[in-house]
């Protein structure tokens, strides 16, 4: 629960028709330019396809985040290496909805997923670890291992 607002946050599975709202907040984050390296937004079918466990943070039936787990690549030497992704939407952040989401995804490890990693750029790390971000190293959050992107960010 979080109490600034007494509301109950529930973190379920996503569905179909969450698409709109998890697109929104996706393309917020693509807007940033912090979030993501991808530059379009994908059709849903195709994002459906490359993330076969998915959640949504929800207060009000309403989405405020999201968390996705997908395969890093479909090279052989790369099978059950999973890519997380951990999308807030701008007016919830701050709130520890990203670390909520996170654990949820951790839970999920283990279908068909021996290892996961997050991406996380430099100028994200610190939300992401809460730590100084003049270090120059993420520390993993539960079985996730966060890797620092060295970029111009």
């Amino acid at each position: 629960m979080l109490a600034a607002t007494g509301l109950e946050l529930i973190v379920r599975d996503l569905r179909p028709d969450d698409w709109a709202e998890v697109a929104a907040i996706y393309r917020d984050g693509m807007r940033g330019g912090m979030a993501t390296f991808e530059t379009e937004m994908p059709q849903w079918d195709a994002w459906h396809e490359a993330h076969p466990l998915r959640v949504v943070a929800e207060i009000d039936e309403q989405v405020l985040g999201w968390a996705a787990l997908g395969r890093v690549s479909s090279r052989w030497a790369y099978r059950g290496v999973g890519e997380t992704s951990v999308y807030i939407a701008h007016d919830a952040r701050g709130k520890g909805l990203g670390k909520t989401l996170m654990e949820a995804q951790s839970m999920l490890q283990g279908a068909g997923f021996a290892n996961t990693v997050t991406v996380v750029t430099s100028g994200q790390k610190n939300k992401v670890q809460g730590q100084n971000p003049d270090q120059t190293e993420c520390k993993p959050l539960g079985s996730i291992v966060q890797i620092v992107y060295r970029g111009n960010t």
